[in-house]
């Protein structure tokens, strides 16, 4: 659902539609959730089989399904230049300061600080 909507909705409205989707996490884990690391587990095995699953796509994956089962969690978003000198960029979830998805070269890109 997430790949389909990166690439058919308009930007504005994503934000709309990611709202309706990620609940107010309270950081208490409602009894019989998933946690964390299955969660991402799940997410990771999946992608293999979404067209073009890039790390917007797991990362806006795993941070819905985390807050939905009430774990708080931190999109994180990094812009940065390749060896060429060509823009690149990423997206991970943190949890308490611990990469949950998309641990990959984190000390090449700067961080965006979040709009809220």
């Amino acid at each position: 659902m997430i790949r389909l909507m990166l690439w058919l909705v308009p930007f504005p409205s994503q934000r709309w539609l990611m709202s309706c989707f990620i609940k107010k996490p309270t950081d208490e884990v409602r009894p019989g959730s998933a946690d964390a690391g299955r969660i991402v587990w799940a997410v990771s095995g999946a992608s293999s089989y979404i067209p073009e699953a890039t790390c917007l796509t797991q990362a806006l994956a795993v941070q819905i399904l985390l807050n939905r089962q009430g774990i708080l969690a931190d999109l994180r978003l990094g812009v940065g230049r390749n060896g060429d000198g060509q823009f690149k960029a990423h997206a991970w979830v943190e949890k308490d300061g611990r990469v949950l998805i998309g641990d990959y070269e984190l000390e090449s890109y700067c961080v965006i600080p979040p709009a809220d």
